[in-house]
C-alpha cells in the first residue's frame, strides 16, 4: 500500500491508512514506569562512588531510600566524593500491555528524579547531566569496576571512557530545591533521543545520572517508602506509518564536505575563525559589563542538490539539527552550563572579518532584526553534552528561496558560559554539523491552520498569522497552505478550520455548536481587522 502523506501539527500521517483505521490508532500514547506503579517492577538503581564502603563500592538503590549524588570529574579532578547514579527500567520495549513496540517513534520521554529531603543540604545548585549507558551494570558494579568497562579510564561512567555516550542537553538544571512535607520536587530530564535508540533496537543498559558540579544532590531511591517519590521514565510515542526517512549529516571533514564557515565573535571587537579554535567559550553579556556577550555564528553551504549538495530540491524536510557538543572536562570543569543558549536563523550576512558592533552595540540581536527569533534552546548541560538544536524551520526557509546566512547561536538568560567545539576540532567526530532528515515521498498539500501545533484551530492560531501576515513563511508563522507566504489564502484557511482538532483529515469538519458561537466572536475581529487593512 502507498501512502500519500499529509503534514499534521506534529506528525506526518498516511491518508491512505487516516482513512481505513480508527481514529484511536493513530492517537500518540503515553506511558510510565515506576517502581511498584501499575505493578510495574522493572527499576534497577545502583549508586556507585569513590567513597563508598572501602573506597569504591556501591549502594542498591532499593535497599536505602536516598542518598547524595556528587563530585566533578573524577578523571580530572580526582574529587574524593564523586558518586554516580546508574538506573535501568527494564521490559519496557514490547508487544504486552502498558509495553512500548518495538520501532515505535518516541515523540517525548522524560526521565524524572525527586530530590530528598532528610538532610539541609538535599538542595544543589547543579547542573547534573544524563547519558545513555554503553556497557552493562548490575547490583555487583562498583565505581572502579564501572572505570575498567568501556574503553576505560578511573571516572567510573565517563564518555572519556566509553562507558557511557554524550550527555544529553536537556538535563537536570540547577536550581533544584529540596522535597518539603508540602510536597515532592521532581526535576524531568529530556531523554526522548535515548528512547529513540533503545526503539531502533540499541542495548538498553540504562542511564548514568553524573554531576557537573561539586555542590551535590540528595536524591530519592526505588527504595524510599512513598512510591510517587521514585525515579520515574515517562514516555509518549506514535506507531503510525511513517514515510521512508533519508539522513544527510554536513560536517567538515565527513565524506568530503569542506563547506561550513564558522567564527566566535566576542563582544571586545574580536572575530575568531573557527577553524583556529579546538574548544573555547560562548558567554551571555550583563548590565554591568562583567561577563562578554560572546557569540557563535555558523553556516552550511552547499546544502541542496542544485548548490551541489546532497539534499534533493524538491525533498520534503522532515527535520533538521545543529548538533553542538560541549567541550571536554579535561579542557574546563566548567565546560558546561547550568543557563540556555538558542539558535537562531541570521538574516543578516557576515563573514570572517565581520565584527560584533557591524551588528550595532548589542552585537546580532533578533531585536534589530540582525536574526530571527530562537528557534530551539538548550537545557543544562555537563562538560561532554551534546546539544541538539532544531533548525528545521531555517532549512525550509532556505530550501524555499530565502537567503542562507547561517545560524547564531548566543545565550538566551544566563552568564554561565558554555565551552564548545568549533571547526577546528582535534576531535573530527566534534565538529559541529547539521543534520537533515528528508523524504522523497509524494507528500499531498496540506491545508493545517494550527500555527501554535497545540492540537486545535481557534483565535491564538489567527493571531499569529495576524502577526506574520506579509512577512511570514513558516507554518508556525501562519502559512497555512505551505506555499512560504503568510498571506490571504491562509487566512481562508484558518477560517474554515476554526474550532476543529488539527487534523489532515478533519480539516474541513464542521465545528461543534460551542465553536460556531466562539467563532462568531472571532471572525467579527477578523472582519473588521480585513476591513481596517483594506
Amino acid at each position: 500500500m502507498k501512502c500519500l502523506w499529509y503534514r499534521s501539527a506534529t506528525r506526518w500521517l498516511c491518508a491512505t491508512c487516516v482513512v481505513a483505521s480508527s481514529s484511536s490508532a493513530l492517537a500518540q500514547t503515553t506511558v510510565s514506569f515506576q517502581q511498584g506503579v501499575n505493578g510495574y517492577a522493572g527499576t534497577t538503581d545502583v549508586i556507585i562512588g569513590v567513597d563508598i564502603g572501602a573506597k569504591d563500592g556501591n549502594v542498591i538503590g532499593s535497599a536505602v531510600q536516598e542518598i547524595f549524588l556528587d563530585g566533578q570529574y573524577h578523571e580530572v579532578t580526582a574529587v574524593a566524593d564523586e558518586k554516580q547514579m546508574l538506573l535501568k527500567f527494564d521490559e519496557i520495549f514490547g508487544a504486552g500491555a502498558g509495553q512500548i513496540p518495538l520501532g515505535a517513534k518516541i515523540l517525548d520521554a522524560k526521565l524524572k528524579i525527586t530530590t530528598g529531603e532528610s538532610s539541609g543540604n538535599a538542595r544543589t545548585g547543579g547542573p547534573f547531566g544524563v547519558a545513555q549507558l554503553l556497557v552493562p551494570f548490575d547490583a555487583t558494579t562498583t565505581f572502579n569496576s564501572m572505570s575498567a568497562a568501556g574503553t576505560g579510564g578511573s571516572g567510573g561512567a565517563t564518555y572519556a571512557g566509553g562507558q557511557i555516550a554524550r550527555p544529553l542537553d536537556k538535563g537536570y538544571r540547577g536550581p533544584i530545591e529540596a522535597t518539603t512535607p508540602n510536597g515532592l520536587i521532581t526535576t524531568a530530564a529530556d531523554v526522548t533521543s535515548v528512547l529513540q535508540n533503545w526503539s531502533k533496537g540499541a542495548a538498553n543498559n540504562g542511564f548514568a545520572v553524573v554531576a557537573g558540579t561539586t555542590d551535590g544532590w540528595q536524591v530519592f531511591t526505588s527504595g524510599v517508602v512513598l512510591p510517587a517519590g521514585r525515579p520515574s521514565l515517562e514516555v509518549t510515542y506514535d506507531v503510525s506509518p511513517q514515510p521512508t526517512v533519508s539522513t544527510v549529516t554536513l560536517q567538515n571533514g565527513l565524506n568530503g564536505y569542506a563547506g561550513t564557515t564558522m567564527v566566535r565573535m566576542l563582544q571586545s571587537g574580536v572575530t575568531e575563525d573557527g577553524l583556529n579554535l579546538d574548544e573555547a567559550f560562548l558567554d551571555g553579556g550583563n548590565i554591568t559589563g562583567t561577563s562578554p556577550n560572546d557569540q557563535a555564528l555558523i553556516k552550511f553551504a552547499n546544502i541542496f542538490a542544485s548548490q551541489g549538495g546532497s539534499v534533493p530540491d524538491n525533498a520534503t524536510i522532515l527535520d533538521a539539527h545543529l548538533v553542538l557538543d560541549s567541550g571536554r572536562a579535561a579542557f574546563s570543569t566548567n565546560a558546561g552550563t547550568n543557563g540556555n543558549f538558542g539558535v537562531a536563523r541570521m538574516l543578516k550576512d557576515w563573514s570572517l572579518t565581520s565584527v560584533y558592533t557591524d551588528y550595532g552595540a548589542d552585537g546580532p540581536s533578533s531585536a534589530d532584526g540582525d536574526t530571527g527569533s530562537f528557534l530551539d534552546t538548550t537545557g543544562a548541560m555537563i562538560a561532554d553534552a551534546q546539544a541538539t538544536l532544531d533548525v528545521t524551520e531555517a532549512v525550509q526557509a532556505w530550501q524555499g528561496g530565502s537567503s542562507n546566512f547561517g545560524l547564531n547561536v548566543r545565550a538566551v538568560d544566563t552568564t554561565d558560559g558554555w565551552a564548545i567545539n568549533f571547526t577546528g576540532s582535534a576531535d573530527p567526530s566534534a565538529v559541529p554539523r547539521l543534520v537533515i532528515n528528508y523524504t522523497t515521498d509524494v507528500i499531498a498539500p496540506t491545508e493545517d491552520a494550527d500555527f501554535d501545533a497545540d492540537g486545535d484551530v481557534d483565535g491564538a492560531d489567527f493571531l499569529a498569522w495576524q502577526q506574520n501576515f506579509g512577512a511570514g513563511s513558516t507554518l508556525a508563522q501562519g502559512d497555512a497552505n505551505g506555499d512560504n507566504a503568510v498571506n490571504d489564502a491562509d487566512l481562508t484557511i484558518w477560517k474554515q478550520q476554526f474550532g476543529g482538532v488539527a487534523s489532515a483529515v478533519t480539516a474541513n469538519a464542521v465545528p461543534e455548536p460551542t465553536a460556531l458561537v466562539l467563532a462568531m466572536g472571532s471572525l467579527a475581529i477578523v472582519g473588521a481587522w480585513g476591513a481596517r487593512r483594506r
